[in-house]
């Protein structure tokens, strides 16, 4: 669907977000999207910014029965845009608990009145043994039959991908599936800003992940640009890859950041152990919402020369902050 057309439904039918998540890595990114395209919304916070109108505080693990429906009817919210996870990864407790407050978000939302729900879920819940650099992560993740995933949190996010199919019509949503999301905004824990970290210190990464393990690296500001345009689009249904089809290996994509650092490749000590984390993600390149819409990935090359000057501003802002520059 054209921009125009879009603007011309959003003027004739009103439309406000309600968004999960706004304060993490994706989702605070796609709050800026959101807002560049000016479509209103409304982000549910554990603790929000005193004043801010366009927040609300609740606990998502931890909610009332009712309360949802009551801020969906009380902000005339008309799109949920669900980017919250389960924040612990060991944990089954904790995933158990996201997966049945996710139901109740959706349920509540729907029998509130809402008429469209994003859900972002992730390339972790189709990764299994069938999986392999021939048999690529198709959307249609149900086309490889009724399999398990083979990481924890995959599995989770599969369980309500079927919740949503089985208990929702399909024209009513739209589940995004992010693949290897990198930004210069990541937490200090994941692989980009360790590796960052160390170049711009001048040493190599230490690391536990083995450096042939391949993946479909997309930007975050990448997947923010998918967000917004699943949510505003209301012809797009069903699963979206967020993803760019392209295989990189750790130790390769390691090698592209250490360039933009200046970084001798020749120096990168990276470990050939072998590791408890997938060996291969990688997305069928025939990407939905690249044929339906005017969404392109950005080269790789680009994406990270852009999140490491985004990176370097980042960290000299913050010593001209401390006085330190």
């Amino acid at each position: 669907m054209a921009l125009s057309r879009i603007n011309m439904f959003r003027k004739i039918n009103f439309m406000r977000v309600l968004v999960t998540g706004s304060s993490g890595f994706i989702g605070s990114r796609t709050l800026s999207g959101l807002s560049e395209r000016n479509i209103p919304n409304l982000s549910i916070l554990r603790k929000p910014p005193k004043d801010d109108k366009d927040s609300v505080a609740l606990d998502l693990l931890d909610f009332p029965n009712g309360a949802i429906s009551k801020i969906v009817g009380d902000q005339e919210c008309t799109h949920l845009l669900h980017i919250a996870s389960a924040l612990d990864r060991q944990s089954p407790e904790r995933y158990q608990s996201w997966l049945d407050t996710s139901k109740r978000l959706v349920k509540e939302f729907f029998d509130a009145g809402g008429t469209r729900a994003v859900i972002v879920g992730s390339a972790n819940e189709a990764h299994s043994d069938s999986l392999t650099p021939n048999t690529r992560t198709p959307e249609n993740i149900f086309s490889l039959g009724d399999f398990p995933s083979s990481t924890l949190y995959g599995q989770y996010k599969l369980d309500l991908l079927r919740w949503m199919a089985e208990k929702h019509d399909e024209s009513t949503w739209a589940w995004a599936r992010p693949f290897q999301v990198f930004g210069p905004n990541e937490v200090n824990n994941r692989l980009t800003k360790i590796v960052m970290n160390a170049f711009q210190n001048g040493q190599s990464p230490e690391l536990r992940s083995n450096q042939q393990i391949v993946r479909d690296f997309v930007s975050v500001g990448d997947v923010a640009r998918g967000l917004a345009t699943l949510t505003e689009d209301d012809s797009l249904t069903g699963q979206f890859n967020l993803a760019t089809g392209v295989e990189t290996s750790f130790k390769d994509y390691i090698g592209l950041l250490a360039d933009e650092f200046n970084f001798s490749r020749d120096q990168i000590k990276l470990p050939d152990a072998k590791s408890p984390d997938p060996a291969y993600m990688v997305a069928d390149p025939q990407l939905r919402l690249s044929e339906e819409t005017d969404w392109r990935p950005t080269d790789l090359k680009q994406a990270i020369r852009e999140t490491v000057r985004e990176f370097q501003q980042s960290l000299e802002k913050q010593l001209v902050a401390s006085g330190s520059l």
